[in-house]
């Protein structure tokens, strides 16, 4: 192989390397900045997601007053001021991430040092001030 080719697949390499690397922080950059609301859900509409903070999976039921608008936020889990529906069926603020109303937590309410692409809650569980 010539001296010539050599070069141009070096040069061709690099190339397409550094594209690869360049897509692939810009997804990742993408999914670190997810829409977090404000969304709104008033009477008639589904409380599944998109319109509602329920997920269709089921595990997250959560409980307002459905005759009244709401404008929510999704926010860090267990910093929610939605109840959801527990295991047990009782109603509880725990590991709620839905904040109905003005003024939800920032995206890092523990102040915690993050990660280039994720951002954990302090001590990645649960804060428990909710009880």
């Amino acid at each position: 192989m010539s001296r010539f080719r050599i070069v141009n697949a070096m040069i061709a390499g690099a190339l397409l390397s550094g594209g690869v690397a360049a897509a692939g922080l810009g997804l990742g950059a993408g999914a670190a900045h997810a829409t977090k609301g404000p969304f709104t859900w008033c009477p008639g509409q589904s409380m599944e997601w998109p319109s509602g903070p329920n997920s269709s999976r089921g595990h997250l039921n959560y409980v307002w007053d459905i005759n009244v608008c709401h404008t929510w936020y999704v926010v860090p889990d267990g910093w929610g001021n939605v109840p959801r529906i527990a295991l047990n069926g009782q109603q509880t603020l725990q590991s709620s991430n839905a904040w109905d109303g003005d003024n939800p937590p920032g995206d890092n309410p523990g102040n915690v040092q993050c990660g280039l692409m994720w951002c954990p809650n302090p001590g990645g569980q649960d804060p428990g001030f909710h009880g």
